[in-house]
């Protein structure tokens, strides 16, 4: 511990607390090291350390790389999120971002 100018006092980080950063998600890793999510999202960001997060089909990156980007450009939707161990959810959204009609099927029109 490292005591301030103004006497607050700050943890230093062990090799062991590093280590985790980007191996968990941030909650998880905040929990097992005993400080706060805030703190360890923050030390994570200044040393560019991806982000992982919990989803429903496992653990992953927050971030699309250039490669799923590919695949979401290759594929349709759903095999697309299978692929990638992802949702519809998510995948539909980035191919708005990317640029990528969404192909919508053909609506009925009513006579009057």
């Amino acid at each position: 511990m490292i005591r301030g100018t103004r006497g607050a006092v700050t943890r230093v980080w062990s090799a062991r607390e590093l280590a985790l950063l980007g191996v968990k998600p941030d909650p998880e890793v905040a929990r097992l090291i005993g400080r706060s999510t805030s703190a360890v999202t923050e030390k994570r960001r200044k040393l560019g350390i991806t982000a992982l997060a919990p989803g429903p089909r496992g653990v992953r990156s927050y971030f699309w790389t250039a490669e799923e980007d590919a695949v979401v450009r290759t594929f349709p939707p759903e095999e697309a999120a299978r692929r990638l161990n992802r949702s519809l959810k998510a995948i539909y959204p980035r191919r708005r971002a990317l640029g990528i009609a969404v192909k919508r099927k053909p609506t009925k029109k009513r006579s009057r």
